[in-house]
This record gives structure tokens, sequence and C-alpha cells, in this order.
């Protein structure tokens, strides 16, 4: 933006019909002189991405607020009614999460829906995502939005907007939505009451039925629904939602699938935006699962689970070779589920050949499984909202094929086309039903785990993830991204075994040895280097879509034996991590210098 733009945009949002909080708000900073942090709010807009909005909440054009909300929803509403026939009788239903200003985002959002005269359904109280995504068919809307930014800080909150699939949007609507958006000046858009649309009639509760319904859909995704009601019973197991909105969901299908023996874990109970237990309410990482595997240790549980705030996504620790538990990666978690799954189908004769879809870096491990099971394998840009839509292309150009399991290493997994997207709540269910189905074998997931290693072969990847915050952080990752794309870079690729070098972006395929570079159009333009390595192993680089990050996923490979030991399959397993850290201090070199 214009130095003196952002100055009268600033100016601006000092007076109405700006409220009084958000005046005050930037008065105060201009009266503090705090021309960096001024900077940061107003030197751009808050970009609506494919996915929607995600950012920090508080004043300003690249802020969270209900003006750059407002903003995004006019947008929406606009592309809805100009393309979508019937829109305004299909209408939009709205979702919200824990996160601080969560409900009031949503009053707001429904609001302007309301006005423009789409029906609005609102959820009646917080929902997880995937329940959301699940009312769009259940009520044949033309989309959806939810209010979340999932794992991200307290500080943050988002807007991620679904299409009538049940899908997040991507092109060509991502796009139109986004020129729509990009087409209104923040805090031009006027805020509606919410409380007279909604004596009015023109705002209205999602009906109990519907919630109902998405149970009902989740529960059917069981592959054993007819074991013993004891092989249930007697898996004890230790859940958090991390304040989020797993609480209620979860309990609910655990309790309905007879697994009586759940213990949640009470100091993160409750729904919470600020996350007082944790710094970040994310199950990817050890910190957020300590007190829950704190519990599960003084209980004596099987497994312990714990899910994102919008409970998308599932955390996993389980009992380790050496007693203690071990926090699996998405990787190893969606190998566990995978195989649960394509086990499961055998045991009945199939009419539609199953399907089962991943992302480009996403373990190698489930392709393997999936093709010894006669399954045929989808590779997805990273994304559910890319699983989806290869989902959407089966549904509408393969129907001899049947999808059976989606899963993405930043532990998100689905089962069956209810919706399209990930979903936590579905997630725990299959988990605790695999759990389950191994103790009644004398067996935990972790002798699961390295069986299928012994079989497949061990596979380990670990992700290194930086955040580059702010306007020097995107220029950073910009530098990283174009260091790896560099002549040295594919010189150091080749000095660790790389065999190609895959430039998504550029759509474009390089012998390391040779240098000779080929055309290769697999995925859809992205800004991701994919180094392929022997035996099905990888080395990825991209920034994430999603936070100012750049993250780096590294993926190795080595054959075991059928008749090999756990302790020898582990020692395979611990080598590879030393192996990935070497080569992650090679790539960080080159990181560095930029």
């Amino acid at each position: 933006m214009d130095i003196d733009v952002m100055r009268s945009t600033i100016e601006d949002w000092q007076k109405p019909p700006f409220d009084d909080q958000t005046r005050h708000e930037i008065a105060t900073l201009v009266s503090q002189g705090a021309d960096e942090e001024l900077f940061e709010r107003f030197h751009t807009r808050l970009e609506f991405g494919t996915g929607g909005l995600r950012g920090i909440m508080g004043a300003g054009t690249n802020r969270m607020n209900r003006y750059t909300l407002a903003t995004a929803t006019r947008g929406l509403a606009d592309y809805l009614l100009e393309n979508v026939p019937d829109a305004q009788r299909m209408g939009v239903v709205i979702g919200y999460d824990v996160r601080n200003n969560s409900r009031l985002f949503a009053e707001t959002t429904a609001a302007i829906f309301a006005s423009a005269g789409c029906t609005t359904y609102l959820f009646p109280r917080l929902c997880p995502v995937p329940m959301l995504a699940a009312s769009i068919r259940l009520l044949g809307c033309a989309a959806g939005v939810m209010i979340t930014a999932s794992h991200n800080p307290p500080k943050y909150n988002g807007y991620k907007v679904f299409w009538s699939d049940a899908s997040q949007v991507v092109p060509p609507h991502d796009e139109g939505i986004i020129s729509r958006v990009n087409a209104i000046r923040p805090g031009s858009v006027p805020l509606p009451e919410y409380e007279l649309c909604r004596a009015q009639g023109l705002i209205r509760d999602v009906p109990a039925a519907v919630m109902d319904e998405y149970y009902r859909l989740v529960l059917d995704c069981q592959q054993y629904p007819d074991a013993p009601g004891r092989t249930r019973s007697g898996l004890r197991i230790v859940y958090s939602p991390l304040h989020g909105t797993g609480n209620l969901p979860v309990r609910h299908v655990l309790g309905a699938a007879g697994y009586s023996q759940l213990s949640v874990v009470q100091s993160q109970e409750l729904p919470d935006g600020n996350f007082p237990t944790v710094e970040r309410p994310n199950p990817e990482e050890t910190a957020a699962m300590r007190l829950a595997v704190e519990q599960a240790v003084r209980e004596e549980a099987d497994i312990v689970m714990a899910t994102d705030p919008d409970s998308d996504r599932l955390g996993l620790a389980v009992q380790g070779p050496e007693g203690d538990f071990v926090l699996l990666d998405g990787n190893q978690t969606g190998a566990i589920l995978a195989h649960h799954v394509l086990e499961g189908l055998t045991r009945s004769p199939r009419t539609r050949q199953p399907a089962v879809i991943s992302t480009v870096v996403s373990s190698g491990l489930v392709r393997r499984m999936a093709e010894a099971y006669g399954a045929e394998y989808y590779s997805t840009l990273t994304g559910f909202k890319n699983i989806g839509s290869v989902m959407r292309n089966l549904a509408d150009n393969r129907p001899e094929q049947e999808f059976v399991f989606g899963f993405e290493e930043s532990f998100g997994y689905l089962f069956r086309d209810y919706i399209r997207d990930k979903d936590a709540v579905v997630a725990c269910l299959m988990t605790a039903e695999a759990a389950a189905l191994a103790k009644s074998r004398s067996q935990g997931l972790w002798q699961v785990l390295t069986g299928i290693w012994r079989r497949f072969g061990v596979f380990r990847e670990r992700l290194f993830s930086f955040e580059q915050e702010g306007v020097a952080g995107a220029e950073r990752i910009q530098r990283i991204m174009a260091l790896f794309r560099s002549h040295n870079a594919r010189s150091l690729f080749a000095g660790l075994g790389g065999d190609t070098l895959l430039d998504i972006r550029e759509q474009t395929l390089c012998s390391l040895a040779s240098g000779e570079t080929s055309p290769a159009s697999g995925y859809p333009r992205s800004n991701v280097l994919v180094v392929s390595l022997p035996g099905g192993g990888m080395i990825a680089v991209r920034p994430s879509g999603t936070e100012p990050k750049i993250k780096f996923y590294i993926s190795l490979v080595q054959t075991c034996t059928m008749d090999a030991s756990d302790q020898e399959a582990l020692a395979v397993y611990q080598d590879l991590g030393g192996t990935i850290d070497k080569i992650f201090g090679r790539l960080r070199t080159v990181m560095e210098e930029a």
C-alpha cells in the first residue's frame, strides 16, 4: 500500500463508521508513535486466500476484526448471488469455535448474509468444523462459513469457507470469491444488527436433527460395529479437547459406540479461547499433550487422544516399546488408520474399488499399503481441500471407485464421503476401534505400527518448521525458496542422494544426476519443491499456506523383514532418525544464508 494511502486509511479508521473501540485502539497507537505496529496493521489488507481469512485479531486492514470479516462476507455473498442459481433460497450455514470473538464474528457474518436476502442458519452453540461441513449438505446450503483459526495461538481468529459439497472452496470458486472481496474497501460494508435480523426471522438455528445426523454418519464409519461389546468397553482412553469444541462430540460418539472407559482431562475440558494450560493448542506438539499423557500414566490408560480447537486434527499417544507413552506423528497415525481400514475391507466382497488419497508431503508408506491391498492411490497438493477435490472428481467421474480413507501428515484424517474435509471426531472413533481390536489380540498400537514396518518397510518422517512473522519474515521465506531453487542447492540435493527435483510451481522435473529438465504437470502450480530419494523417501520444502512459516519435510525408508523383532525394527527407525538430523543440518545451512 502506498504510504500516503496508508496514512489516509489510518485516519479513516479513527472516525465513524468504525466503532468506538476500533477508533480508540488506532488513536492510542497513533498517540504512542507506534509506527512499526501501525505499519504491520495497515501496510496491506488481510488477504482473503483460497481458504478464507486467518490473522491476528485487532483493528486495522491487516487484522482479523468485524470490518475485514464483513468485507469477506459481502464478497462471498456477491459471488454466490451472481454464480449459484437459487442461492438466496439455498442459503448459508455458519459455525464457530471457542476462540475469543468467534460468536461475535459468527453473528456479524450471519447478519450480513441475512441482509443480502440469503436463508441463514447459525449453530446455536460452538461446534466442530466437520459438523459445520456436514450441515451444508444436510441443509442443502450453497455454502458454509466456519469462524476458526484452527490450532493457531490465542491471538488469532479466522474465517473458513466451504462449498455446497462440504469441501473447502477451490478453483474456480476461490478465485472468483477473492476477486469480489478485493473489490470492496474494508469498512465500507454496513454492519446490520444481528438481534434485529434474528427478530425478523432472517436468521434461524441449525436444527438439532442435523447434528444428530452428523453423529450417525460418523458412527457408520466403524469397520467392526458388530465386535463384542467387551472389546470396546475394555479399552482405557484419556482424551483432551484442549479447551476446544471436541469435548461433547467426541464423548458422544465414543459413548454411543460403547467405549465406556473414557477419562477427560478436567483442566482442558471446558471451552476457553485463551487456552490457559497450553502455549499453543496444537495436538501435533508434545507440550500440548503433556497433561493428557500424565493423566494416562496415572490411570494406566491404553491410548491418549487430543483434538485441536475446531476438532479437525487428532493427536495420538500410545504405549511405546519401553512402556512409556510416545506421541505419534501424523504419518504414523495415518499408517495405523489406513491399515485398519484396508484390513477391514478384506472381510467382505466389494463391488467398487477402494480409493485412498493423501498429499505430496505425506508418507509414502500409505501409498505402498494401498497398492498392496488393491486400492487406488491418489496424491494431491498439501491441504485437505485438495483431497476434497479428488473426492469430488471420483464421485463425479469414477463411480467404480469408492473413497475410503484420506489423510495428510498434519494430523488430518477422514473416512468415507460424508464430508470432504478432515474430521477429528471420526478419527477419534476409528483410532479407538483400531486400539480396541489390537488390545483384543494382546497388542498395542505401537505393535501394530511395527508390524506394518516389517511388512512394508520402516518409514521415518520429520517436519522442521520455522516461523517468519511480518513483512520481513515473508520476504525471507521468498529468499529461502529462491536459494533452494538455485544450482548450488541442486548439487546439495544430489549429494544427499536425491534422484530428481520436482518444482511444482515451475512445473518442471530435474534429474539431479544429469541436470536435464523436463516438463511435469502432475499437480496444479504451487510453491513446493520435492526431492525424490531412493526407496520412496523424499525431501520437500514449502511455505505454509495458513501460517507465517516455512516447512521442511524429510522422509527416509529402509526395508525390514517379516521375521525381524520389534527391537530390530525400532533400531532401524532410530538409525533413520539420526540420518534425518544430518540431512536437515545440511539444509539448514542453506536456509541460514537467506
